[in-house]
This record gives C-alpha cells, structure tokens and sequence, in this order.
C-alpha cells in the first residue's frame, strides 16, 4: 500500500478543520441558547416589576436557580417590604381618618347645644362664633373623609366669581373687623373644573 505524505497531511487538516467548524458550531449554539435563556428571564423579571407597579396583585415568582437566583430572591424582599409599607401606610390612614371624623362628631354635638341656646337666647354674636365653629367642624369632616378615600370630589364647571363670593363671606367678620372693603369684579365667564 503506497501511503502518499500529502493525502495523510491533507485528510488529517480536512479533519481538523471540520472538528474546528463543528466546535464553533456548538461554541455559537450554546452561546444563542445562554443568551436566550438570559432574555426570557431578563423578561419575566421585567414583567413581575411592571406587574407589581401597575398594582396588580402578583403570585411568588418561582424559585429557579440559575444566575438571576440572587437578583430574584432580592426582588422578592423589596417587593414584600414595599407591600408591608404600604399596608402599614393605608392602616395609618384610615385611622387617622377615623380618629379626625371621631373629634369632628365629639366636637359638633357640644355646638350644635350651644347654638341652640344662643338661638333661644336671641344671642347674635354667640350664634355667629358657634355657626363659624360648626363650619370649622364639618371642614374637618370633609378632610376625614377625603383621607378615607370616602369623599368623591365632583368635576363640575365652577364659576371663579361664585367661588370668591362664597370664600369672601367665610372671612367677612374679619374684613369687617379691620375695616377692609373687598371688590370682586363679575367676570361670570371665568370657570374652571373641580368640586365648589
């Protein structure tokens, strides 16, 4: 058998060469697959944050060891603390909430006495402070509420004018007092949209 130098040499470097483009191939596909594997879980990551921010109550991500194991289990202790936060937040609300409106009813009933008997009495200055402290109170009332959340603030047109007319005459014992005269031009084209 005549073994030709060049055809050895030449199959073994053939050979080689397609172990290299075989290794390469592998190299690449391994390479797509990690990459890959990292996208999808970059993107339920992702998806679990942008979960939790638009509110929505989200399950325990599932616990996969790999790479982003320590990222997840971090992810998990923020989220819980930041729920705890806020649990602890609207609890502190609401009774705040709850304790206003509870002074607010403790405090109306000795006025409300009082004005009666300043009517009874034809006591005019009494009956302006108690009307002023009544107002005080139901003031307090509504900001009760609008910290429960309870008090839906209407979107109605308001006149600018009526608003500053009504606001003028909660302070008109002052003005009064200190010898101010107030001028409201009626511009009842000037509106805006809220709750009077």
């Amino acid at each position: 058998i005549n073994y030709s130098p060049f055809s050895i040499t030449s199959k073994f470097a053939c050979l080689f060469i397609l172990f290299v483009v075989v290794f390469m191939i592998l190299l690449i596909g391994i390479n797509h697959l990690i990459k890959s594997s990292y996208k999808k879980r970059i993107h339920e990551l992702t998806q679990y944050l942008e979960q939790i921010n638009s509110g929505d109550d989200v399950a325990i991500l599932l616990k996969k060891e790999d790479s982003f194991s320590l990222l997840q289990d971090e992810m998990y202790k923020t989220v819980t603390e930041m729920k705890t936060a806020k649990d602890k937040a609207v609890n502190e609300r609401k009774e705040y909430a709850d304790s206003l409106a509870n002074i607010a009813h403790q405090i109306k009933t000795p006025v409300t006495a009082i004005s009666l008997t300043a009517q009874t009495e034809n006591n005019k200055g009494l009956k302006k402070q108690t009307d002023r402290l009544s107002r005080l109170v139901d003031s307090l009332l509504y900001i009760s509420k609008i910290d429960a959340g309870v008090l839906n603030l209407k979107q109605d047109t308001v006149d600018v004018y009526t608003m500053l007319e009504l606001s003028v005459e909660t302070v008109e014992h002052i003005i009064h007092r200190k010898n101010i005269t107030v001028k409201l031009p009626n511009h009842s084209e000037v509106h805006f949209i809220g709750d009077l």
